[in-house]
């Protein structure tokens, strides 16, 4: 989406038990994007505070919503509007999906693809 004005955070997290570290050169490589900065949340600080915020929005999750309110957020997307600032608690996104893989279609159709 090269034409799309969006930053991209790629939030990497121990979910597998080989999880055991931040991701390798080839992990992040699966996002080739210089829109894109990579995260380890080694102690899931921000898949709380995200789990958190979904648990209270009752916008509905696009795929399988226990990837977004289970014990852990993962292999999840958020889209968040222009101008939304991150201060204290994880912002509620306009659009929210998981697995990433399966919810790519809906995503474009969120960012107006």
């Amino acid at each position: 989406m090269p034409q799309r004005d969006v930053r991209v955070f790629v939030v990497w997290e121990p979910v597998l038990d080989s999880d055991t570290g931040p991701p390798d050169a080839k992990a992040q490589a699966r996002v080739r994007d210089g829109r894109a900065e990579h995260f380890w949340d080694g102690k899931l600080r921000l898949s709380e505070s995200a789990r958190q915020t979904m648990l209270k929005d009752p916008a509905p999750v696009v795929g399988k919503e226990s990837l977004v309110t289970g014990e852990i957020v993962w292999d999840f997307v958020g889209v968040f509007p222009p101008g939304v600032r991150w201060s204290g608690a994880f912002p509620a996104p306009s659009f929210k999906g998981a697995p990433v893989v399966d919810v790519i279609p809906a995503l474009r159709t969120a960012i107006g693809l």
